[in-house]
């Protein structure tokens, strides 16, 4: 049995952490109040510019990159990363979109890229888009009142969207006038084929 000297309660042996330099071989402290004085905002600091000044070495910097690198940790990471994406999807829509706003041009780039990359995906995208407007358009459909919402997005130099989405797994809309409006080529990429009821 030994006394903490913080809460001055006797406690088992196995409550308090190994010190070799004193003469019992144990922290005078136990493991409770030293959790607590652990959670201190002075501790904290400190172990935050401590981890700075490691951080900061090369040796240290080069084990992190191997050790990053390591594909139990790559798995690792991306699992937890993945179970964080499930249980927050408003802030990782949020991200992503505050994302795009502020590297438009960057974006832009990417999305080129990937298009030269994948040429196929893209031509079934495009060939999947027009199959679906042409079943989504009805016989009744007046194609002037559509010609003139299209010639308004060009003039305006907008694009246009379709408000109930021609692809979606919840709902189908109709190639009509109606469904149409008039957006920016961001807000239209933000909005996408989602629907909210």
């Amino acid at each position: 049995m030994r006394k903490c000297t913080k809460c001055q309660i006797e406690k088992n042996d196995s409550e308090f952490r190994v010190e070799k330099r004193t003469k019992m071989g144990l922290k005078s402290i136990c493991r409770t109040c030293e959790a607590e004085y652990a959670k201190t905002p002075e501790q904290r600091a400190k172990r935050r510019a401590r981890s700075a000044v490691i951080r900061q070495t090369a040796e240290r910097q080069e084990y992190m990159r191997q050790y990053l690198k390591r594909p139990d940790v790559v798995e690792k990471r991306n699992k937890a990363t993945r179970a964080w994406q499930n249980n927050n999807p408003l802030r990782v829509k949020t991200n992503n979109d505050r994302w795009r706003m502020r590297n438009a041009e960057l974006k832009a780039a990417m999305n080129a890229d990937w298009k030269l990359r994948n040429r196929e995906k893209t031509r079934l995208y495009l060939a999947n888009y027009r199959a679906a407007k042409l079943k989504a358009t009805p016989p009744w459909v007046d194609k002037n009142a559509i010609k003139i919402v299209y010639e308004m997005a060009v003039k305006k130099g907008l694009v246009v969207d379709h408000i109930v989405p021609l692809v979606n797994r919840k709902v189908c809309g109709l190639h009509i006038h109606a469904n149409l409006q008039l957006l920016t080529r961001e807000e239209n990429c933000r909005k996408g084929n989602k629907w909210d009821i």
